[in-house]
This record gives structure tokens, C-alpha cells and sequence, in this order.
């Protein structure tokens, strides 16, 4: 009996370096365990507010469900589901931004895609963003962007953008608080803190000053102010 000819038999027979050098033309040969993690089957998203806009990352979410796929519709729905919870859960207890709005999706990825396999591949994390917004994804209050980055993993980047009147109230909101107590009284016992306390005793010493002596010397009305003589005195001699 004539034992069959397999990749994995190859890979047995092969050395350790004509095995690497086989991995590397065809990766799909490669254990199930490490396609596991090269495929972004551990995804780990967060969002929150940047400046004036919502940014979410998505680290290990792969976007494959292209118009060329031959899945079975369950397999489809299932990978939907999960694009559309993974986003749902990255932005659960942030406040949306006030429309109208203009949300980019960046899909990243070791493969290049053209522009409708692009949009069709970000369908379940635009139906998710929609959802959080409150409106339908086909809505004309919403502009769509799909980009497309080649890189090593996967990963998906969104960034949500609303009206300047809404960001403007979340940039205050989210304002840096006042320093602490040790922190102003160390900002306190500063060198020019103690310089503009100083000067600003003296003004208000000046100021009172002033005050002082127009209420010893009042003016007359129609009267011009007396100008004090600044020749010195001087005493006449005894006889």
C-alpha cells in the first residue's frame, strides 16, 4: 500500500529551514493556531471623544464579507451579528454628537480591496454606528466614507463627526478639572506669583493714597486743583 502525499507530510520531511522557507511562499499551510490569531479572532475595541470628533478602534476585527464571498447566509448573519456588537459595545455610554454627521471607516488589513467590496465589507459597523446615532444608515443626515489600509493585522478604525455647536459643549464637558490644593499652593509660593502680589500691593497702596488725599484737599467747583510748590524751604536767618 502506497502511503499518500500530503502538504503536512511534505512539511514532516522537510528541515526546519526549507520548512520556514516553504511557510513563507504559502502561509495557509501554517497551524490552525496561529491563523487563529493572524485572522483577529481576539478583538479588542474602546472609543471615545477626540477633540472635536468620536474616534473608535476596533484592534482584530476583520472585515471579509465582500460582495465575492461564498458563504452560507448563516455564516454571514453570524459575522454581521458580531461586527454589529463589537461597535454597539465600543460606544455603549458615549453621548453622540448633534447631526448632521460625517463618519469615516477605515478598514485595515494585509490585502488590498476596490471600492464596492470596501463599502460592502463595512456594512454590519455602518448599521451599528447608525443605530447608535438614532437614525437609519440610508438617512441623507449622514455622509459615508469607507477607506481602505494595508498593514499587518486587522483592524478598523471609525471617526464620527457632528455639528460645531454640540462638539464645542462636549469639548467643555470634558475640560481638564482645577488643579489640586497642594498644586495651587506650590503655584502660589512661586517666584512670580510673589512678584505680582507685590505689585499689585503697591498699586493698591497708591490708589488709597490718592483717595486719601483728595478727600484731605476737595476740590472747588470752577476751580483749577492747587499744584503744591516743589521749591524747598528755606529759614531766614535771626537777627
Amino acid at each position: 500500500m502506497r502511503e499518500r502525499l500530503t502538504p503536512h507530510a511534505v512539511l514532516d520531511a522537510l528541515d526546519p529551514t526549507r520548512r520556514a522557507r516553504l511557510l513563507a511562499i504559502n502561509p495557509h499551510l501554517r497551524p490552525g493556531a496561529s491563523l487563529s490569531v493572524t485572522r483577529g479572532r481576539v478583538v479588542d475595541a474602546s472609543a471615545q471623544w477626540s477633540g472635536s470628533r468620536v474616534d473608535l478602534i476596533a484592534k482584530g476585527l476583520r472585515l471579509d464579507l465582500t460582495l465575492n464571498a461564498r458563504l452560507h447566509p448563516q455564516q454571514v448573519a453570524r459575522r454581521r451579528r458580531r461586527e454589529h456588537q463589537v461597535v454597539t459595545a465600543a460606544l455603549r455610554g458615549i453621548v453622540p454628537p448633534a447631526g448632521p454627521w460625517r463618519v469615516v471607516i477605515t478598514r485595515v488589513g494585509p490585502r488590498v480591496l476596490d471600492d464596492d467590496n470596501r463599502t460592502a465589507s463595512a456594512k454590519g459597523c455602518r448599521d451599528a454606528v447608525a443605530a447608535w446615532l438614532g437614525v437609519d444608515d440610508g438617512s441623507e443626515s449622514v455622509r459615508w466614507e469607507v477607506r481602505g489600509e494595508v498593514a499587518r493585522g486587522y483592524a478598523v478604525r471609525v471617526q464620527i463627526e457632528g455639528s460645531v455647536a454640540r462638539c464645542a459643549e462636549m469639548e467643555q464637558r470634558t475640560a481638564p478639572a482645577a488643579p489640586p490644593r497642594r498644586q495651587r499652593a506650590a503655584s502660589a509660593r512661586a517666584p512670580w506669583a510673589r512678584s505680582l502680589r507685590a505689585g499689585a500691593a503697591r498699586r493698591a497702596g497708591a490708589s488709597s493714597a490718592r483717595r486719601a488725599s483728595s478727600s484731605r484737599h476737595p476740590r472747588s467747583p470752577g476751580h483749577a486743583p492747587a499744584i503744591p510748590s516743589t521749591a524747598p524751604l528755606i529759614a531766614s536767618p535771626q537777627r
